[in-house]
């Protein structure tokens, strides 16, 4: 049914989704099959393919670091967060946090798109990809100081920092895939597949540190909070080997 409303409200504003499109400058017309056909020929050379992916190199290292504070915060932090400020169990502060992230970090990969439906005239995009992985990490070293040191002592101020980590990643997202091969549609695709390695990547390097701190980070919560293990691990109430 939602999917049925969407469709006839596309119908009905698609003229004013035009006339955005051309007033930001980024409307293009259909190409015909002639023209596909003639892009589909245009091979690149293993060089040129090389050199489109050296050019966004570091786009693809801001990505990558993204996706390790990310999963690491998610694997190996906040699963040791626990505070008594909330009813909630241990477990379901755990679906809370990771409930948190995916919702802000949906809202950060839409950000591009409702300011230029908000403010056509306004550049969404940034090449500064940089900042927003170094506010990434910040962020993860934040949630890990406070999960060894318990300074925050605060659920809702652990969910702020959460909310804003997956908001920072989802804009760091968008980001960093618009700003590849806006001019050259053949140079793209090559560097967006590319990119798909960061995720991979990005995710299990995260989880292997991740089986790496948890486990100390648990440990020091035990012996500061004197072996109270409802305090120490959200995901589970079993002891961490």
């Amino acid at each position: 049914m939602l999917m049925v409303l969407s469709y006839l409200a596309l119908r009905k504003s698609n003229s004013n989704h035009l006339g955005i499109l051309e007033r930001c400058g980024d409307y293009r017309s259909v190409p015909t099959a002639e023209e596909n056909q003639q892009v589909s020929n245009t091979r690149l050379s293993n060089k040129e393919k090389l050199m489109a992916i050296w050019e966004s190199f570091h786009h693809f290292i801001a990505l990558l670091i993204g996706f390790i504070s990310i999963y690491i915060t998610l694997q190996g932090t906040t699963s040791t967060l626990v505070y008594k400020d909330v009813s909630l169990k241990p477990r379901e502060v755990f679906v809370v946090y990771n409930s948190l992230y995916t919702l802000s970090s949906s809202v950060g990969r839409s950000s591009s798109c409702v300011i230029s439906v908000i403010n056509p005239s306004f550049n969404s995009y940034t090449k500064h990809t940089w900042a927003l992985a170094t506010t990434e990490v910040a962020l993860m070293l934040v949630l890990l100081m406070d999960s060894w040191y318990r300074f925050l002592n605060n659920t809702f101020l652990v969910c702020l920092l959460i909310a804003c980590l997956g908001l920072t990643f989802g804009i760091l997202y968008v980001n960093a895939i618009g700003m590849v091969g806006q001019n050259e549609v053949r140079k793209s695709e090559i560097v967006r597949a590319f990119f798909i390695t960061a995720s991979a990547g990005g995710n299990l390097m995260a989880g292997m540190l991740a089986l790496y701190v948890e486990p100390i980070v648990y440990q020091h919560c035990l012996y500061i909070t004197n072996a109270k293990a409802e305090l120490c691990l959200a995901r589970s109430t079993t002891k961490v080997l």
